[in-house]
């Protein structure tokens, strides 16, 4: 095994800011590849890097649980990253790729190719940050991982030991792969706060923030990073106790979530999840799908929030797990009055109609751009079935036309009918002539004859 005491990554810029919903346990992982890929220059030929070094880097030191790693495993070669999101290496490209090949365990081994659109980044990055790699294995949150990346690779770009960093209250929900419907209220609650609270606590910097607001809306946030020179790593850390929890994005307590559930986490980007709420706030797996099948999302919704205010306001809790449990089964909600009850509900009435609303807006938008597409290659499609002398003669009258438009014309000039800007506009004139039938010229009839009805 080896001393990973002073193992450093430099990791990318680019691949700091990598748009995907990535859990813990597979962007240590993916860091873990990236640290024995730099260490041994290794080009386009296949990593071989030993399961316990692996585990030890992803804070499992003493773990048998290879389910964990298979199932990283799958992620990083079957889903899709957009790296370099902010554009903030201008040397590096935008793109999107898978981060692996290919992974295989074999003999006690991690055996996994990098995508050949990474390795050249990867190994001979020109902006990173530069990470110590035990010091993401004491990291229990994913958000707080990629968080503490992001701020230390401004830290590495600036080349300086503290700084002051404003982000857009947009470009976070986009790192940390929140929906922009999410609330600042939850999202500062569940994962910024947190995050900074376990950043500063377990690693080599500090970080606190404010807000810059516009009217009573939150815009961006202030953080002010520090790096820390008095920090040191403890090597006996063992997580091994807490090897669930890590995986389960939990800070607290012993969780009974199964080792198959490895990743779990509150994801608030998506509609909001009953279940992973109650695993996420340590309800075992059985009782969370019997209270879910019980009860109605509003009551279990609901009496999360009440637990989580009573633990924030101080009153003593033995057992936060068995309390929420109880609260959801006897309802500790605060009883409304009849006014509060009937306003209460024609604010849920009202959001419902907005959100069907969103949505009937949104389906409209995406079959409007389907229609579009299908009726441009309708029009290709029934000038490429015209005699030649008829396209001829379109063609002729068509660059008869542009000449008094300079900058089509030069375009024309330049790449003839293969510049996209002559064939947009050629194909445009050429609609109301050649599409004739009734699904070409009628959104209605295009969505009736592929099954869809029209969105009211």
């Amino acid at each position: 095994m080896e001393n990973l005491e002073n193992a450093l990554i430099y990791k990318p810029t680019g691949t700091v800011q990598i748009a995907n919903k990535f859990s813990l346990i597979e962007r240590k992982l993916l860091n873990a590849i990236i640290w024995h890929s730099q260490k041994n220059k290794c080009q386009r030929e296949e990593l071989s890097i030993s399961i316990r070094d692996v585990f030890a880097a992803i804070g499992l030191k003493n773990s048998e649980n290879y389910d964990v790693i298979k199932d990283a495993l799958r992620v990083l070669t079957s889903t899709i990253i957009e790296w370099n999101t902010f554009g903030e290496d201008r040397v590096t490209e935008w793109g999107v790729c898978t981060f692996l090949a290919s992974g295989v365990i074999k003999s006690g081994k991690l055996k996994c190719m990098l995508n050949p659109k990474l390795v050249e980044q990867i190994n001979q990055p020109k902006l990173y940050a530069k990470i110590l790699l035990l010091v993401q294995s004491r990291v229990k949150k994913r958000h707080a991982l990629v968080l503490y990346e992001f701020f230390l690779d401004a830290l590495s770009r600036a080349q300086r030991d503290s700084l002051k960093m404003v982000v857009s209250l947009t470009d976070l929900y986009h790192l940390l792969g929140f929906n922009q419907d999410t609330t600042y209220k939850i999202f500062n609650r569940d994962v910024i706060k947190p995050s900074l609270k376990e950043i500063s606590k377990h690693t080599d910097i500090d970080v606190s923030y404010t807000v810059n607001k516009n009217g009573r809306n939150v815009q961006e946030l202030i953080f002010s990073i520090e790096k820390l020179e008095t920090f040191q790593l403890q090597l006996d850390f063992d997580m091994e106790d807490d090897a669930i929890e890590i995986a389960a994005g939990l800070d607290e307590g012993k969780s009974t979530v199964s080792p198959r559930l490895a990743g779990i986490e509150l994801d608030l980007s998506t509609e909001w999840n009953p279940f992973q709420a109650l695993v996420f706030h340590g309800v075992g797996e059985k009782k969370a799908k019997s209270l879910v099948k019980s009860f109605d999302r509003e009551r279990i919704q609901g009496n999360i929030e009440y637990v989580v205010e009573q633990q924030r306001i101080g009153k003593p809790i033995d057992n936060t797990q068995a309390y929420l449990v109880k609260a959801i089964e006897e309802d500790y909600r605060p009883k409304k009055s009849p006014k509060e009850a009937l306003e209460e509900k024609q604010k849920q009435q009202k959001a419902a109609a907005a959100a069907k609303a969103k949505k009937a807006k949104t389906q409209k938008e995406h079959q409007e751009a389907e229609w579009k597409r299908f009726c441009d290659q309708r029009v290709k499609d029934n000038f490429a079935g015209k005699p030649e002398d008829w396209q001829e003669e379109k063609r002729q009258n068509f660059i008869a036309k542009i000449k008094g438009n300079k900058i089509l014309y030069n375009s024309y000039k330049k790449d003839a009918f293969n510049s996209p800007m002559v064939q947009a506009v050629f194909y445009s004139e050429l609609r109301d002539e050649l599409l004739t039938a009734p699904e070409e010229i009628s959104l209605a009839h295009y969505l009736n004859g592929r099954g869809a009805l029209p969105s009211e």
